[in-house]
This record gives C-alpha cells, sequence and structure tokens, in this order.
C-alpha cells in the first residue's frame, strides 16, 4: 500500500507540473489569428481571380468589338459585290441584246444581197 500511495504521489505531481507549464501559444498561433489570415489569404485569393475576369471580361469585349467591326465590314463588302453582280447581268443582258439586234441586222443585210 506504501507502495501505491507513492505512485499515485507521483502521478499527482507529474499531473500539476503538467498544468504548471505554461502554453506556448503565440499571437499568430491563436485560432482568431489563423482565421483572420486565412480570411485574408481568401480574400487576396479571390480579389486576384476577380481582376483575372475582369481582364479577360474585358479582352472578350475588345475582341467582341473588333468581330462586329469586321462583320460590318464584310456586310459592306458583300453588299457592294452585290450591286457589282447585279451590274454584271444588266451588262450581260444589254450585250446580249445588242448582240440579237446586231445579229438581225446582219441577217437583214444577207436577205438584201
Amino acid at each position: 500500500t506504501q507502495q501505491q500511495q507513492q505512485q499515485q504521489g507521483k502521478e499527482k505531481h507529474d499531473e500539476q507540473s503538467d498544468e504548471d507549464e505554461p502554453m506556448e501559444v503565440s499571437t499568430s498561433d491563436s485560432p482568431t489569428a489563423l482565421r483572420k489570415q486565412q480570411k485574408k489569404n481568401r480574400e487576396a485569393i479571390l480579389s486576384f481571380q476577380l481582376q483575372d475576369i475582369t481582364k479577360k471580361f474585358e479582352f472578350q469585349h475588345k475582341l467582341l468589338n473588333m468581330k462586329n467591326e469586321e462583320l460590318k465590314l464584310l456586310q459592306a463588302a458583300n453588299e457592294a459585290l452585290e450591286s457589282d453582280l447585279e451590274t454584271m447581268k444588266n451588262d450581260m443582258n444589254a450585250n446580249e441584246n445588242l448582240v440579237a439586234d446586231l445579229t438581225q441586222e446582219v441577217n437583214k443585210e444577207r436577205e438584201l444581197r
């Protein structure tokens, strides 16, 4: 029993000495400081992502404007080509009519001879 009492006394002393030792907690390791740092890190990441998305959006917007301008130019070129095609069709019809008239005149000249 004396041995048991000694053992219990030793255990009690060990527990007390554990409680007496101050825990090494620096302010940078405290849960509040860690949460604040994590929040700052998340905010920095989100800010960077927002800037990246904004730059991509601005680039896509500029690209879209350039494509719209290109489309306008292509539409204008297409209209000009359609106008040229219509003019060429009219010229071709006029030439066909002229050929028909000349052919008639040549045939009349042949008949008169």
